[in-house]
């Protein structure tokens, strides 16, 4: 299996508005509503800022506003009609696609890059942007790989994708998860300084730092020693940090077992599993490995 990834520049701001509408009205989307739309979006105006100072408002025929549901569903049919094109072009590729992440999946390297020059060239017809430095190549078999990297692309063995942790090869990497949770480091002593109670910094731990910090968990192994420093953050934001406390007894027992990253990861792991296992072969395979 051979892939790609590529990021879309700006893709609110860069959709033009003539082919996107029409595309929807071949979808069928209500023409009253189509209308409505259309013309809020002729008359929406935007300013530049610089320096504090504003500028006069500007009209323009591309670009949908971010944070609206309705651009979501334009990016919709953007993707669908990429979908569409890809899937006659290149019947071997499939195209994955969530708002403005595209990516494809294709069985050799040859026909990833064929795929992905199509795919570009439609994007130039659509007057939308790809970065090609955050864009890669990835398979998990070698001398795919070496095909890829022979064509001059940028191949990656793992990376960050939808905020979760991916790896395309047989080497075991976590650098995404582990990577977070160096960056959630500040949050401890915002959360010592905060004049909140005791009781709210607790439950910010639960609803805040571990979803963040161990997002994408149940994908990736993680030493134990990543969950002794995220407790010992955690009893420094809370004050509980004199001596001889212990983090994993305060956080697991006096707090209970949900206030502890251990469990958390624990709980997500076996939660995915169940959301995404429908069948007795994969719990009879998964038990007996368990036992």
């Amino acid at each position: 299996l051979t892939g790609w990834v590529v990021d879309l520049i700006k893709a609110f701001n860069m959709l033009p508005r003539t082919p996107i509408l029409h595309f929807m009205s071949i979808l069928n989307v209500n023409p009253k509503v189509m209308h409505a739309w259309g013309m809020a979006l002729v008359s929406m105006e935007r300013r530049f800022k610089l320096h504090n100072c504003v500028g006069p408002s500007l009209l323009s025929s591309t670009g949908f506003p971010e944070g609206c549901a309705l651009s979501v569903t334009a990016m919709l049919a953007h993707n669908l009609v990429g979908h569409s094109f890809v899937k006659l072009r290149y019947p071997s590729v499939t195209l994955w696609s969530f708002v403005d992440n595209i990516e494809a999946t294709a069985p050799a390297a040859e026909e990833a890059i064929t795929a992905l020059e199509g795919f570009q060239q439609f994007s130039e017809v659509m007057d939308v942007l790809i970065d090609n430095d955050k864009s890669y190549f990835w398979s998990v078999d070698a001398s795919q790989r070496k095909t890829l990297r022979a064509s001059e692309q940028v191949v990656k063995l793992q990376a960050r994708d939808l905020g979760g942790h991916v790896q395309y090869s047989q080497v075991v990497t976590n650098a995404t998860i582990t990577g977070r949770c160096q960056e959630i480091k500040p949050l401890w002593g915002r959360l010592a300084r905060s004049l909140a109670p005791y009781v709210q910094k607790v439950r910010a731990l639960v609803a805040k730092a571990w979803p963040s910090c161990l997002h994408g968990i149940a994908s990736v192994h993680m030493a134990d020693d990543h969950f002794d420093k995220l407790r010992t953050g955690a009893l420094q934001g809370l004050g509980e940090h004199s001596s001889g406390t212990s983090p994993p007894i305060h956080l697991s027992l006096i707090e209970g077992a949900t206030t502890d990253p251990q469990y958390h990861a624990l709980l997500t792991t076996v939660l995915m599993y169940r959301e995404h296992n429908h069948g007795e072969d994969v719990t009879e395979f998964c038990m007996s490995e368990l036992h």
